[in-house]
């Protein structure tokens, strides 16, 4: 159960009152997906929340809010690993939008930019610009849908990867596929 302090219209009353939002879970799917509330309204301000949060890359743990019928030993594990984020720069009225994902065949983080693709960190993950966060559970195993890239004997320096401006010039011949299946 996931209960918050609201403050909600009372429509028999007519006034704003502080009232709970109760959330049953009685199971979870194998993608969770959270959208992060960024913008705030307000009947006089309207804004947007640039808060940080700290969400977990791995084992985010959704035991404690299922509702359990029955105690089992045979249900799934209730934990999940972040697999993409998509996050807003801007305001209101206007922005960008970019996101990380991770590749699942070697665990790699990229950051996509409209056409830029390049290397991510884990450590650059969290921002407060984050606002979809997409996880995968951990029993459901995201298995590796290509053979591993063999060892290139050339070695870039830069963390550019390919660029839609570069394969028209004709200058990049790299690309990444991202699957989730």
């Amino acid at each position: 159960c996931v209960c918050v302090r609201v403050c909600r219209y009372c429509p028999v009353c007519k006034k704003h009152q502080l009232a709970t939002k109760k959330l049953d879970l009685w199971s979870l799917p194998e993608v969770l997906i959270i959208h992060l509330k960024r913008f705030s309204y307000t009947k006089f301000t309207r804004e947007k929340l640039e808060t940080i949060v700290d969400f977990p890359l791995r084992d985010l743990d959704f035991s404690s809010f299922l509702l359990r019928r029955h105690l089992s030993t045979e249900e799934p594990p209730s934990r999940y690993d972040l697999i993409a984020v998509s996050n807003h720069y801007g305001g209101l009225r206007d922005g960008h939008y970019t996101s990380y994902a991770q590749n699942k065949d070697n665990g790699q983080w990229y950051y996509f930019d409209d056409s830029k693709v390049t290397y991510a960190s884990e450590e650059q993950i969290v921002t407060n610009a984050a606002y979809v966060l997409f996880y995968h559970r951990q029993d459901k195993i995201r298995k590796p849908s290509l053979p591993a890239p063999k060892e290139s004997s050339t070695s870039s320096t830069t963390n550019d990867i390919t660029s839609c401006k570069d394969e028209e010039a004709g200058l990049g011949t790299s690309s990444v596929t991202m699957e989730t299946d």
